[in-house]
């Protein structure tokens, strides 16, 4: 067997394994990267003293996937991390706002190229609009990392080992 390149690998052993379950299953590797970062539009949104309370802690608690930019398919999302690598997210530490005392004192935040943020952004809008039209079981699922109930509920039988 040929060894794949380090970035394939973790494309592909990631937290919760596959898109079917849950992302916050615990991983076989250990962490080499991030699994859910604060992206920088969030951060931003978080240290904006001029913002709702509420949406400043919405944004600190919105927690999108690391991996979000990789196709479907195991082999596609090797080959694209391994090929694209140097376009994912990269964390570095931000100060947390002085007024959040809560918070951890620094931030760990992701960092984007421009082309792969804007990328993101139109994918993020897109999005926004399908989960408008959600009604609020849906909703709750797609929060909780689940896209319906029937995954929810494979992943619940999968927990209590049925």
């Amino acid at each position: 067997m040929d060894g794949i390149a380090w970035q394939g690998d973790t494309a592909f052993c990631r937290s919760g394994y596959d898109k079917e379950y849950d992302p916050f299953m615990p991983t076989y590797w250990p962490a080499r990267v991030p699994n859910n970062v604060l992206t920088l539009s969030d951060y931003n949104i978080v240290a904006d003293k001029t913002q709702p309370m509420a949406l400043r802690i919405a944004a600190f608690r919105n927690r999108p996937s690391w991996f979000r930019q990789l196709p479907d398919g195991v082999e596609n999302a090797m080959n694209y991390m391994v090929a694209h690598f140097n376009e994912m997210g990269i964390l570095e530490a931000k100060d947390r706002p002085d007024d959040l005392d809560w918070l951890p004192e620094k931030l760990w935040v992701e960092n984007l190229t421009g082309s792969k943020q804007a990328e993101l952004d139109e994918a993020y809008k897109v999005f926004l609009k399908k989960y408008a039209k959600l009604g609020a079981t849906d909703k709750l699922l797609q929060e909780a990392g689940w896209f319906n109930e029937e995954q929810r509920d494979e992943y619940a039988t999968i927990v209590k080992g049925e």
